[in-house]
């Protein structure tokens, strides 16, 4: 364990920030409870990057252990997790987040694989 802040100065400004954002997907659940009487989705999951962790992540990826390489470089300081039932579902999601002023989707991961089924 170090004693070293990663984030600096911006550290309560990424709490503000987490705050917010998922503030906003708590609200628009709610709305949709109320719209259509299903949750927009299942779970949701969220942080900030452990102090350490991200150390650790600068290490590896052979950046200086410095504020600006956590939050530009490695750029995964805050982390949401959104699990729905239905794929068109996380779709909605997406559109949401999207609609959200000052938020910026960087990378979204492959959702799903498309499967044959076979019928015996």
């Amino acid at each position: 364990m170090t004693h070293f802040n990663i984030y600096g100065k911006y550290e309560p400004t990424l709490n503000i920030i987490l705050d917010n954002i998922i503030s906003q997907i708590k609200t628009y659940n709610d709305m949709e409870v109320q719209k259509s009487g299903e949750k927009a989705y299942e779970h949701l999951i969220y942080r900030v990057k452990d102090k350490d962790s991200m150390l650790e992540k600068c290490t590896r990826k052979n950046l200086p252990q410095t504020t600006y390489s956590a939050l530009h470089d490695i750029q995964d300081a805050i982390g949401i997790r959104i699990i729905c039932r239905f794929i068109d579902d996380i779709y909605k999601n997406i559109d949401y987040l999207k609609s959200l002023p000052n938020l910026k989707i960087i990378k979204k991961k492959r959702l799903y694989k498309k499967c044959k089924t076979k019928w015996l």
